[in-house]
């Protein structure tokens, strides 16, 4: 019933906001299916969501919400209007499926939970620096390297008005900051280490985000920041989806990141018609708010350049599971009462 259902939203899917609704029902889905062991085929409505992104992503710029920057690259802006001293935790990797697991720790915190859409690619040195730099790719210092993630988190900052002893970026759960701080950014590793190191799929992964949550680490590092007076704001660079892989590309083009193996960016754009040549199933992405001067390729639905016939979890794709992230929204006042 449920998947009739997602079918049935998904052909009707108008806006970013039924394509949310539709990510977080989707997300439920799987989270029962594996809790159960309940074998389920939903990806078919990931069709309408790509033709959706080839033709409206590049227009969502001009959107605005009250509950979320709608994309990730506006998360610093939206903060800024929202909260005078904050802490973004961005969770590498984490999908709207791996957050339903790790919100069952968070009964006593009050939140609000949207969503956003990761900026395509879906790779974490794009995504991730978009979300702290208020920037769209094409005006990073380098998109495909995170070598300059914590510059410009605070080049940012400071151009909000934050002052170097008001800044902080720290990495993993145990992260401090001194008493000045009032901007604050924690990235943490943990889902994308899972997602690159599973090799049970989506069950494996419903077992290790079950553990992380029972662990209670993301939690804690939330309750510690709110009882410093901070709000918090949990989000994710991409998320993650099972694919099956169809083959490794020889080098070529850009060197992009080497965990994923959905995309590939190419300088030479004679190496094109042979890559669409070999694999019918791969998507020329239009290149929203990235450099032109490349050739953006695409893994379809459920594949990657990975060896042949090897299940893995990846991203870098334009799936409901890997763009659209959760946005949790949670106010020092509400839970420090």
């Amino acid at each position: 019933i449920l998947r009739k259902e997602l079918a049935e939203e998904a052909d009707r899917a108008a806006s970013y906001r039924d394509w949310f609704a539709i990510a977080e029902k989707k997300a439920a889905v799987h989270v029962l299916a594996e809790q159960y062991g309940i074998p389920v085929e939903i990806e078919d409505v990931c069709g309408s969501f790509v033709d959706y992104i080839l033709r409206d992503f590049g227009k969502l710029s001009a959107e605005m919400a009250e509950d979320t920057p709608v994309l990730v690259s506006r998360t610093m802006d939206y903060i800024h209007d929202y909260s005078k001293k904050f802490a973004i935790i961005v969770m590498d990797g984490m999908s709207e499926f791996d957050w339903k697991i790790l919100s069952r720790s968070f009964r006593d915190i009050k939140y609000h939970a949207s969503h956003a859409m990761a900026m395509i690619p879906t790779v974490t040195s794009v995504s991730r620096q978009c979300l702290l730099s208020n920037k769209f790719p094409r005006e990073l210092e380098n998109p495909w390297n995170q070598s300059k993630e914590k510059k410009e988190f605070i080049d940012c900052a400071k151009s909000m008005g934050y002052t170097d002893a008001q800044i902080g970026y720290g990495r993993g759960y145990e992260a401090e900051f001194d008493a000045a701080v009032c901007c604050a950014a924690i990235t943490i590793n943990d889902v994308d280490d899972m997602v690159h190191g599973q090799l049970q799929g989506r069950a494996g992964m419903y077992n290790d985000i079950t553990l992380l949550m029972r662990q209670g680490k993301l939690v804690r590092t939330v309750w510690k920041m709110l009882r410093r007076g901070f709000d918090v704001y949990i989000s994710a660079d991409h998320g993650n989806v099972p694919c099956t892989g169809i083959g490794k590309l020889m080098k070529s083009g850009v060197e992009t990141e080497t965990k994923s193996h959905r995309m590939v960016v190419l300088k030479n754009f004679a190496d094109k018609s042979s890559i669409l040549e070999k694999n019918p199933g791969i998507i020329e992405y239009p290149g929203y708010y990235l450099d032109k001067n490349f050739t953006y390729l695409i893994c379809g639905i459920g594949s990657s350049f990975n060896t042949k016939g090897e299940d893995v979890m990846n991203h870098g794709g334009i799936t409901i599971d890997e763009v659209i992230v959760p946005f949790i929204k949670i106010k020092a006042v509400d839970n420090n009462g």
